[in-house]
């Protein structure tokens, strides 16, 4: 009811039953909009800006598909991405670049999907798809730099390297000078394997460092995602062109090549072309040669192009009402089977609030797993962690692809689809999920008073369980080396949400004592130095130093304090880390580190 088209009569017809009752029943059920043709379309205006509708009283409101909080008013966006062409999933998928052998073009889809935005708070409809032509090549020569880190060797976790919670960003060597001409600004590249290329976007940290990296981000000439991929030292970085695309109220397209700015006072130094979005007055701005001019135009997305053709892109978002919240807490059921822990789970992804009532949300390998372009590998592999995501219409979907942390949708978000990752687990090495590796990201449920809800603690183990991480012990470790060694066993891997951790070393519960110490005949100086580290970044360094009391030397000089003064509050973005414990000998003869574990645990 009510959503009918509207027949057209011409000149000269007879005005008929029917017609009347196109009006009647458009009437009689739900008021919806229609087009020039009497068709129901969405997007379409109550009112105008010169014509406004009065006082509206209604007895409730829907925005973006979410029930209206007054609370969240502030929230609303006067520019916005409200909806058009998208993938299966959801995932926009507005700009479609030419792909390899298209030449320097891509396309603004909205002829089989309406592309509807907000500029300025009016609402535009494009309904015919645009030609986006001519777009600036990448630079041919002086563009490349090489990646300079021995421990990358193709293995799984160089897919994240560079991400934001990942372990380490991507050190480069032998910059070429077009890439070393944008340190401090970011930029798109291309980063291939012997036989795959990989789109990325990334800050050039400096001339040594990319960081700050959005990887899988791009999809390709077809529509798939092009995903990230591993790599190994030496392999090549390739600087590509980067485009950013602004759709006007008037159906035309703009694409710049200077990173938009945000902020309150325009930007200094500006060149022609350049975008600004003007916060204090939430107005995009565009700088003229001379002055910045409020335009009424929308960031709709980017385009990636190499030395000839436009090769990738990237639609923005679809605005909606996003939020943090989920009360889905994992547990471990089965072998490939993992469930929410309890009745009545709620959880807003990409905007939507989804209530679980008296279903419990299951994730099971045998039935979940994603569809092979949202998976690194279609099918089940051992030895690999999988995410467990919940898809903006409420379905369970598992992938070895891992999320991005998205502080704009407030959450963890699949690269390429409007999926929530509630956590992970580690398939182990017979493809089984083991049980002590489940790992629950962002859930908001209360807690029972003064209980913590922790995983359990291993005995002894050198593998993170997702807030706590105990090592095997160091036994007697003693060392002569004057540059830093590893102390036997004092290393943990541990998964964190962004919280504190708190590193350091204990007893290991043996009846023998825990110490620190240095040893030396025949003078009257020992020296060791003990450094905590987080991955290959030092985070805490100890000195332990002994001058004899009369300053003539003594015969056998000893230095022993306790091992648990090692400790250290860290505070890493969220990500997998591995904080280990390294000694070395500065003066005297022999560096002891005795029964001590080395714990990680996250606050």
């Amino acid at each position: 009811m009510g959503t009918n088209s509207l027949s057209t009569r011409s000149a000269g017809q007879v005005i008929l039953d029917t017609f009347f009752n196109d009006f009647n029943t458009a009437l009689n059920g739900d008021f919806v909009g229609r087009n020039a043709s009497g068709v129901p379309t969405s997007g379409q205006n109550l009112g105008t800006a010169a014509y406004p509708w009065g006082t509206a009283r209604v007895g409730s409101l829907i925005i973006d598909g979410s029930l209206f909080d007054p609370t969240a008013f502030a929230a609303l966006q006067s520019h916005k991405v409200v909806s058009g062409g998208a993938r299966s999933s959801g995932q926009p998928l507005i700009l479609d670049p030419a792909g390899s052998g298209g030449g320097l073009s891509a396309t603004l889809l909205a002829t089989a999907t309406d592309l509807v935005v907000e500029i300025s708070g009016t609402s535009v409809t494009q309904s015919s798809d645009v030609a986006i032509s001519s777009l600036t090549a990448a630079p041919s020569s002086n563009n490349t730099c090489l990646v300079n880190d021995t421990d990358a060797a193709d293995q799984e976790d160089t897919r994240t390297w560079g991400e934001r919670g990942a372990s380490r960003d991507i050190t480069v060597d032998t910059m070429g000078s077009e890439i070393s001409a944008l340190v401090g600004k970011f930029a798109a590249f291309k980063i291939n394997d012997g036989s795959n290329d990989e789109y990325f976007l990334a800050y050039v940290e400096s001339t040594t460092k990319l960081s700050k990296i959005h990887r899988g981000y791009f999809y390709d000439s077809s529509g798939n995602p092009i995903n990230r991929i591993k790599f190994a030292n030496n392999d090549t970085i390739t600087l590509m062109k980067l485009g950013f695309v602004f759709f006007a109220s008037d159906g035309t397209v703009e694409v710049s090549y200077t990173v938009p700015s945000y902020g309150a006072t325009a930007p200094s130094s500006p060149t022609t072309a350049d975008y600004w979005y003007d916060t204090d007055n939430q107005v995009w701005k565009r700088y003229n040669g001379s002055a910045f001019v409020t335009v009424t135009k929308l960031l709709i997305g980017m385009l990636v192009m190499n030395t000839a053709d436009c090769i990738a892109a990237r639609s923005l978002d679809f605005y909606a009402n996003y939020s943090p919240f989920s009360t889905i807490e994992l547990e471990y059921s089965a072998a490939g089977v993992v469930y929410s822990k309890g009745l009545f789970e709620m959880i807003r992804v990409a905007g939507r609030e989804i209530g679980f009532g008296t279903r419990i949300p299951k994730w099971d390998m045998a039935s979940h797993l994603a569809a092979s372009t949202d998976m690194y590998d279609a099918t089940e592999q051992a030895s690999r962690t999988y995410h467990f995501y919940v898809k903006d219409d409420g379905q369970e979907v598992i992938s070895d692809i891992s999320p991005y942390w998205r502080p704009d949708l407030q959450g963890h978000y699949h690269p390429h689809n409007p999926w929530r990752c509630v956590g992970s687990i580690d398939n182990n090495g017979s493809s089984n999920f083991d049980s002590t590796t489940i790992y629950t990201l962002g859930a908001s449920a209360p807690r029972s008073i003064g209980i913590r809800n922790r995983p359990p603690v291993p005995s002894s183990t050198s593998v993170g369980v997702g807030g706590f991480a105990l090592s095997d012990s160091s036994g007697n470790h003693s060392t002569s080396s004057t540059s830093y060694v590893d102390v036997t066993n004092l290393s943990v891997t541990i998964k964190t949400s962004g919280r504190p951790v708190w590193v350091g070393i204990i007893h290991d519960g043996s009846a023998n004592a825990g110490t620190i110490g240095s040893y030396a005949i025949g003078t009257d100086i020992t020296r060791i130095d003990v450094k905590l580290l987080r991955d290959s970044t030092a985070i805490a360094e100890h000195i332990v130093k002994q001058h004899a009391a009369n300053g003539t030397g003594i015969p056998d000089n000893m230095q022993y304090i306790p091992n648990s003064v090692i400790q250290q509050i860290d505070l890493p973005p969220p990500g997998t880390y591995t904080y280990k414990i390294q000694a070395k000998l500065v003066d005297g003869d022999v560096v002891g580190v005795a029964y001590a574990k080395l714990f990680a645990f996250e606050l």
